[in-house]
């Protein structure tokens, strides 16, 4: 039960950002559209920043758990690379809502808030790629390169697609990401 109302909170206020935006947001426009009391609302958040922290943190988790199990699931480095640019463009328009706030907010007051959690996040997400890195047939194909631009390669190219679509609309980056995929597989390869 106090799961469903948590959820219900988290839906109701990410659609209200989604429509409003963060800052005209109030949370008795939240509690409304949850269908649940004030009290409700603050005995699981006690600002709207909490309830907007839970969001991203939560956003960014579903993300990179998304990410991390394509690369994993790819039978060779060069499926791999292509499941993951896959499946940051399917994210982001199967779960446009989560993506345009994480991706297109910018940076709110509250983003401080989140910094230990998502630094956390991304130390796991970090770890997880350089495992796969350093198996034995990634290893053996992959151009040797420190982190930061083996993620940017990989996953840069479609996130600025993504960001422009979230800004501007226009086709779903879904329709080029085998565009970004052969470019990952071309740069992050030996020939």
């Amino acid at each position: 039960m106090k799961t469903d109302v948590r959820a219900k909170i988290l839906q109701a206020a990410l659609a209200l950002f989604a429509e409003v935006g963060f800052a005209k947001a109030r949370s008795g426009d939240i509690c409304a559209r949850a269908g649940i009391s004030n009290g409700s609302l603050f005995h699981f958040f006690p600002t709207k920043e909490a309830i907007a922290v839970a969001l991203y943190v939560e956003a960014v988790a579903s993300y990179q758990a998304d990410l991390v199990a394509a690369l994993e699931a790819g039978r060779t480095p060069a499926a791999a690379l292509r499941a993951v640019v896959a499946a940051q463009c399917t994210w982001v328009t199967r779960e446009e809502r989560r993506a345009r706030f994480l991706f297109a907010q910018g940076t709110p007051d509250w983003h401080a808030g989140v910094a230990a959690e998502v630094a956390s996040l991304n130390a796991q997400f970090r770890r997880s790629i350089e495992s796969w890195r350093g198996g034995k047939a990634a290893r053996a194909r992959l151009r040797p390169m420190p982190f930061e631009a083996f993620a940017a390669i990989l996953l840069g190219p479609s996130l600025m697609a993504i960001r422009a679509w979230l800004r501007s609309g226009g086709p779903a980056p879904t329709g080029q990401a085998r565009v970004f995929a052969d470019a990952a597989v071309r740069s992050l390869l030996k020939e």
